[in-house]
């Protein structure tokens, strides 16, 4: 059993936290927040590769200076331009439709 190095103090809050997920890994739950009910969320629509690109230039372009921003531009239109896109999200789909939902 690997040996946990402390690094501070933990607050009774995080313990807690811990322990909660821990109980719903082993009871079986996934431990991803949703109690094992992954099956009853909605299925969200599967954006395409180059709405992505568009988000992505969007959500960066305040975080990054003007001549940074133009360069990540060409990058990601260029990226969006090629046949690796299409082939991307026709692999997507194909793992969307895998997923059974």
């Amino acid at each position: 059993m690997p040996r946990s190095i402390c690094l501070g103090p933990v607050s009774s809050r995080h313990a807690a936290t811990t322990a909660t997920k821990a109980a719903a890994v082993k009871a079986g739950g996934g431990g991803g927040g949703g109690g094992g009910r992954d099956s009853e969320m909605p299925h969200l629509p599967l954006p395409s590769v180059k709405d992505t690109c568009q988000r992505y230039l969007w959500s960066v372009q305040p975080l990054i200076n003007q001549e940074d921003f133009y360069h990540t531009k060409d990058i990601v239109e260029n990226f969006a331009a090629s046949d690796q896109v299409r082939i991307l999200q026709q692999e997507l789909v194909r793992l969307d439709k895998v997923d059974g939902r």
